[in-house]
């Protein structure tokens, strides 16, 4: 008789075998520690002064004012712009209250006026002035009378207002008229940019340059640089004139 045939072999189990790097060890700790690298050295202090920049002309001329219908003189500034501040406000105006077309002023006597500027630092602007002249509607050593003709002068140099009085009240007015069409204010007015508000973070970039011809004379060059698809607002320009303000 024959054997039986053999059970059939169970199947072979493999096994996957997981390595893992080793732990690398900790850093050495150290007892005395390095001193942190030294700050950058403080920016050096802001020496350069402000520029002081009158608007219009540094003299100006005007009429002398008819009885009763002075006009007040409007002056048109100055602006102030420093290195690192940007624009300054803050101008000190003097001598302007004193201005007035009422009389004329005497021959170099002109009214003065005074402008001054400085940084937060203290850093001040040369002082810039502007003179004044009223001239008068009367030639000398006549004078302008209430009704706004000149007096008749005599002989004697002593004028006298005719008034409605005189005979020769036609002829004084004659040329009371041709002298004063002379003093007509001729003069245009100007056109003054407006700075740029130029801070420390609205994109303004400023740079100075020192003349060597002339020490203490400096010039400002300003860029206003604007993002692409940003809205660009100028400042605008303003009109200046002599005798309108």
């Amino acid at each position: 008789p024959g054997f039986p045939p053999p059970p059939p072999s169970p199947p072979l189990i493999k096994l996957a075998v997981l390595t893992f790097p080793p732990k690398s060890p900790p850093p050495p700790r150290l007892i005395n520690p390095p001193p942190p690298p030294p700050n950058r050295p403080p920016p050096p202090p802001d020496r350069v002064p402000p520029v002081l920049t009158l608007s219009g002309a540094a003299n100006v001329v005007l009429r002398q004012s008819l009885p009763g219908q002075e006009r007040p003189y409007k002056d048109a500034g100055a602006g102030c712009m420093d290195i690192v501040d940007g624009v300054i406000v803050n101008i000190a105006v003097s001598g302007l209250d004193s201005v007035s077309t009422v009389e004329y002023t005497p021959a170099g006597q002109p009214f003065v006026i005074t402008f001054d500027c400085m940084d937060r630092l203290g850093n001040s602007a040369p002082t810039l002035t502007r003179t004044v002249v009223v001239e008068a509607l009367c030639p000398e050593p006549s004078f302008l009378c209430p009704d706004g003709a000149c007096a008749k002068t005599g002989a004697g140099g002593r004028g006298v207002c005719l008034g409605s009085l005189g005979d020769d009240q036609e002829e004084v007015a004659a040329a009371t008229a041709e002298f004063q069409e002379e003093k007509e204010n001729t003069n245009p007015p100007k056109l003054i940019l407006l700075p740029l508000d130029c801070g420390p973070n609205n994109g303004c970039q400023l740079s100075v340059l020192d003349d060597p011809a002339e020490p203490g004379k400096f010039t400002f060059i300003i860029v206003q640089n604007v993002t692409q698809g940003a809205i660009f607002v100028d400042p605008g320009v303003r009109a200046v004139d002599e005798e309108d303000g």
